[in-house]
């Protein structure tokens, strides 16, 4: 008889971090476990779970603060309906996508014996009393990259075996060079043999696009026919991002770029984008891992980042792609005019790049974190 897994996820929009929770899902055997999905909120990320048969649950959390400053709370109706979720659904396991999912579910799942798993997917303190907080109340971390897992551990008060790098996996049947990447070109209006260059990145400050254009600016003035496609949109609501669409049209107009830039929001066609592109580029300023790097390697696209966590443990510099310092737009310019310039050198590099996405990141990968639902799944 299937147990029940419980998944909780505080966003709703399709970030990466949502993206990689579909997959577990999708990839889960329901011989063993009968995923459903408690969200703080509606979006897209339910309309997914829903379309695919999943049970979703959604009610807000509640809030977690500092009272003066510095004394920590957490709004105790929140608990109180986490508690009252998992005495009506009686989960094997738990597993959260999110800090204050976890936060939430940690004393209702510790006094009903559940075993709580939490997903790190960057740059949570490890450190003081809310590690000692984490080690306690989480059977176990998943932590989506080494470089994650190490800023997690840096803190000092959470044992290395509690915590385990899980690297997402990419679907590489569908993220794959695409034949449809004229298709793409054509609804541009790009012509046959103009470069494309493309970042995939929700509009985010963390995300770079600044550095992106100013190396635009300098690549374009050796290939001034060159097209700067840029994929992503606002997501999460998040107060601190508004305006930053309107930030990132002026520096459009500050480079002089003008019609060369493309800004194609949120798509779903992502395989013929990254198929119709030359180059891909991460201009971020931290990752913790990068599904878009690594989508757009399945798809043969060659990728320049700077190298900011994530995109370090993926691309291996000079084989699969190529890395530059943070905050360098010339070295940025110079990496990608490498890959413009050289196209079999940048074939290749798109070669090597699926190749080592199915090797490391490919579905499969979500095995070792099945095997952690099974023995947590049996002690509990």
């Amino acid at each position: 008889m299937s147990k029940k897994a419980l998944y909780i996820s505080e966003l709703a929009d399709l970030g990466g971090g949502e993206q990689i929770l579909l997959s577990w899902i999708a990839g889960l055997d329901r011989n063993k476990f009968q995923p459903s999905v408690l969200c703080a909120c509606e979006g897209r990320l339910t309309e997914k779970l829903r379309n695919m048969g999943v049970p979703v649950t959604v009610f807000p959390f509640g809030r977690i603060g500092r009272l003066a400053g510095f004394l920590p709370y957490i709004s105790l109706p929140g608990i109180l309906r986490f508690f009252r979720l998992f005495l009506s659904m009686r989960p094997a396991l738990v597993h959260s996508n999110c800090f204050n999912g976890f936060v939430f579910s940690a004393l209702p799942a510790k006094v009903l014996g559940i075993p709580l798993i939490w997903s790190d997917h960057g740059w949570t303190s490890g450190g003081g009393l809310q590690g000692r907080l984490i080690d306690l109340f989480a059977s176990k971390v998943a932590a989506v990259s080494g470089t994650v897992r190490a800023f997690l551990l840096s803190g000092g008060r959470i044992p290395p075996g509690k915590v385990e790098t899980l690297y997402p996996g990419v679907d590489t049947l569908r993220f794959r060079k695409s034949a449809e990447a004229g298709k793409a070109r054509a609804e541009f209006s790009i012509p046959p043999g103009v470069f494309v260059v493309g970042i995939a990145a929700r509009l985010q400050e963390v995300k770079g696009h600044r550095l992106f254009l100013q190396a635009a600016a300098d690549i374009r003035k050796k290939y001034p026919d060159t097209r700067f496609l840029m994929i992503g949109a606002r997501l999460f609501d998040r107060l601190a991002d508004e305006g930053y669409e309107a930030e990132v049209a002026g520096w459009v107009k500050e480079f002089g770029l003008g019609s060369s830039v493309i800004m194609a929001g949120y798509r779903n066609d992502m395989p013929e984008l990254f198929s119709c592109m030359n180059a891909m580029v991460c201009s971020s300023r931290r990752e913790s891992f990068c599904l878009a790097v690594a989508e757009a390697l399945s798809c043969e696209t060659p990728v320049v980042s700077t190298r900011c966590g994530g995109p370090e443990e993926i691309i291996e510099d000079g084989v699969s792609g190529l890395l530059v310092p943070p905050a360098d737009p010339a070295a940025l310019a110079a990496a990608v005019l490498r890959l413009l310039e050289n196209g079999a050198e940048a074939a290749a590099m798109g070669r090597a790049g699926r190749a080592r996405v199915k090797e490391r990141f490919s579905p499969a990968s979500a095995g070792r974190l099945y095997a952690i639902y099974d023995a947590l799944a049996e002690k509990a």
